[in-house]
C-alpha cells in the first residue's frame, strides 16, 4: 500500500473495527507508524466512545501535539478522564481548549470534570476561557460549583471576567452584590461590560444607579451592556439613561436600550420612541428597535400610530440622487407587528392596524411603484392579523407575544 495512503485506510480500518485497539496493523501505526499514521489512529479513536482509552491516554503523552489535539477531542468515557484532565493543563491552548470542550461532555454529574473545566476560568488564554464559560453554563451546573467560583475565581485577576459571565448566566443571585462590587471598583472595559451584563440578568436593582453612571463610558460596548442592565433593572430614577442611550451615536447602543424601552414599556419614552422612528437617516436596526417599542408603551400617540403605519406603506428612507424608497423588511416587520401589539392594548384601533396589514398582503403582481412588499414580508403580515384575530399561526414556532415583532431576516425562514 502507498505511503500516502496508509493514514486514511488506519482510519477507516479503526472506525470500522469492533477491536482496532487489539489489531495488529493498528498496534503497529501506534508504536512504530509515522506521525501521520498515528495522528489518523488517535483521531479515530478519539470518536469512538466504546475503546481505545489506553492508546489515547499514551498519545496524550506524545510530543506530538497532533496527538495530544487529537486525544483532547476525545467522546466522553470514564477511561479517559484522567488524560483529559492533564490534557486541560497542558502548555498548548488549543489542546487545552479542546480538552476542556471534551470534559464539559460529560455533563454535570462528574464532579472532576466540571472542576477541571472550572480551573479553566482562569486560563491565560481568551479562547479557553470562553469555552469554559460555554460548557459550565450550559451544563447548568449546580449551587456547590457557582458558590465555589464566587468564592474562588470571582475575585481572582485572572478567573473575574469569565466568572462573573457564569454567575450572571446562570443566574446566581447570590454572588449579585460582588458583581455590583466589581462594577464600581474595576476599570478594565471587558470587566465592567460583563458585569453590567450580569447585573441585568441578575436583577440586581440596588445596581441600577451605577450602571446608570456608564451610559456615558467612551467604549460603546459599556454602554450597550449599560442599557441592557438598565432596561432589565427598571428604575425610574434612571428612565433619562436609558432615554439618552436610545439615541446614542452607535446604531447597536440606540437598538439596545430600545429594547429595554420595550420591557419597561413606560410612557415616559413616547417622544423618545418617536423620534427614534422618525430617524430615517439612522441604521434600519434602530427603526425596528423603536417600532417594538412603541407596539409595548400603553397610550400611544396618534403620532406613534402615523409613523408606524409610514414605515409599513410608504416610502421613507431618502436615497442618494434624490428620492425616497422603503424601508428594510426587518424595520416594517417590526413596525407591522407594533401596529398589532397596539390594536391588542386598544381594540378602537384595530381596523386602522388590519387596513396596513392588509395593504402589506397585497398579491405581488398587483403591487406596483407605490408598494413593494417581499414573499417574506407578505407572509409575516398574514401571521400577524391571524394573531390579531386570535387564530392560529401557521409559522415554524407559534408567534407568540415574547416573540412580537422579533423578526431575524425576513428572506429566511421565519421563527
Amino acid at each position: 500500500i502507498p505511503e500516502f495512503q496508509r493514514p486514511l485506510l488506519l482510519r477507516i480500518l479503526v472506525e470500522i473495527s469492533k477491536t482496532p485497539d487489539k489489531n495488529p496493523v493498528v498496534s503497529k501505526a501506534v508504536n512504530t507508524g509515522t506521525p501521520e499514521e498515528k495522528a489518523a489512529v488517535a483521531e479515530a479513536l478519539a470518536s469512538r466512545k466504546d475503546l481505545g482509552d489506553e492508546i489515547l491516554a499514551k498519545f496524550a503523552e506524545d510530543g506530538d501535539i497532533r496527538l495530544r489535539l487529537a486525544a483532547a477531542r476525545s467522546l466522553p468515557r470514564d477511561g479517559r478522564l484522567a488524560f483529559l484532565l492533564k490534557l486541560s493543563e497542558d502548555e498548548d491552548y488549543e489542546v487545552r481548549r479542546l480538552a476542556t470542550i471534551s470534559l464539559g461532555a460529560f455533563g454535570k454529574s462528574n464532579k472532576e470534570a466540571v472542576s477541571g473545566v472550572m480551573k479553566r476560568l482562569g486560563d491565560p488564554e481568551l479562547l479557553v476561557r470562553n469555552d469554559a464559560e460555554k460548557m459550565l453554563v450550559g451544563n447548568q451546573i449546580g449551587e456547590e460549583y457557582l458558590k465555589e467560583i464566587q468564592g474562588k475565581y470571582l475575585n481572582s485577576d485572572s478567573g473575574m471576567a469569565s466568572s462573573i459571565v457564569v454567575l450572571g448566566d446562570l443566574k446566581f443571585t447570590a454572588a449579585s452584590q460582588d458583581v455590583h462590587k466589581i462594577l464600581i471598583e474595576e476599570n478594565n472595559d471587558e470587566v465592567k461590560r460583563r458585569a453590567l451584563m450580569a447585573l441585568g440578568r441578575l436583577g440586581y436593582f440596588p445596581s441600577a444607579k451605577d450602571a446608570a453612571k456608564s451610559a456615558g463610558s467612551a467604549n460603546s460596548e459599556v454602554r450597550r451592556a449599560a442599557a441592557f442592565a438598565l432596561g432589565n433593572l427598571k428604575d425610574k430614577e434612571t428612565f433619562e439613561a436609558i432615554a439618552k442611550l436610545a439615541n446614542d451615536s452607535e446604531a447597536e447602543v440606540s437598538a439596545e436600550a430600545l429594547s429595554g424601552i420595550a420591557k419597561i414599556a413606560d410612557p415616559f419614552f413616547l417622544d423618545t420612541v418617536v423620534g427614534c422612528i422618525k430617524k430615517v437617516k439612522a441604521d434600519y436596526i434602530v427603526r425596528s428597535a423603536a417600532a417594538r417599542a412603541a407596539g409595548k408603551i400603553k397610550g400611544s400617540s396618534a403620532e406613534i400610530q402615523k409613523s408606524l403605519k409610514r414605515i409599513c406603506a410608504d416610502r421613507t428612507i431618502p436615497v442618494m440622487g434624490g428620492g425616497d424608497e422603503f424601508d428594510s423588511d426587518y424595520a416594517r416587520a417590526a413596525a407591522a407587528w407594533a401596529l398589532v401589539d397596539i390594536a391588542l392594548m386598544e381594540p378602537a384601533f384595530a381596523k386602522e392596524a388590519k387596513d396596513v396589514l392588509a395593504v402589506l398582503q397585497t398579491p405581488l403582481e398587483k403591487q406596483n411603484e407605490k408598494l413593494q412588499s417581499s414573499e417574506a414580508l407578505t407572509e409575516y403580515s398574514r401571521q400577524a392579523e391571524k394573531y390579531l384575530n386570535g387564530e392560529e399561526c401557521s409559522t415554524a414556532s407559534k408567534i407568540t407575544p415574547a416573540k412580537a415583532g422579533m423578526i431575524i431576516n425576513p428572506y429566511l425562514k421565519m421563527e
